[in-house]
């Protein structure tokens, strides 16, 4: 991963909807070393969301309302690093800080009390948000409720 997190500064979300395939098209940047350009990384975030939402792509049920599915993207995970990814559940916790000292690509849902809202990307000890197309340190964000965290088991 030579790709520096703040490089992804500037690239937001095309649509309201896809924060998660945002985050997954960003985490798949830094672990290629490549950036590409902002109409690229549009064009790439909208392919990933319809095969990443799909039925067929899903496995389980998921409101599509909540986006991308966190098991969808932990199997994307797995293909692009050849390492299992878990989806684990961190309900009413702040970004914990296994987390967010991760090298590796992590996905963090986050949300209002009631449900999650929004997926981020955590490396390097920042926190890339695809709405805003913002580079953070970890700990400085608006969004301070997770709910659901995918992140590498360390197991292949």
């Amino acid at each position: 991963m030579s790709l520096d997190v703040a490089q992804l500064r500037g690239l937001r979300q095309p649509d309201a909807r896809s924060c998660g395939p945002s985050a997954l098209v960003a985490a798949r940047m830094l672990l290629d070393g490549r950036t590409v350009s902002r109409d690229e990384f549009g064009a790439r975030v909208l392919a990933l969301h319809r095969d990443v939402t799909s039925v067929a792509g899903a496995g389980l049920p998921w409101p599509r309302a909540l986006g991308t599915p966190p098991w969808g993207a932990a199997r994307r995970l797995a293909a692009w690093t050849g390492t299992r990814h878990r989806t684990r559940v961190n309900r009413w916790r702040h970004l914990s800080p296994e987390a967010c000292g991760r090298a590796e690509p992590v996905l963090v849902y986050v949300g209002s009390r009631w449900l999650p809202r929004h997926v981020l990307l955590v490396a390097q000890e920042r926190v890339y948000d695809p709405a805003r197309g913002t580079v953070a340190p970890a700990y400085d964000g608006r969004w301070r409720t997770t709910w659901l965290v995918v992140e590498p088991t360390g197991s292949r």
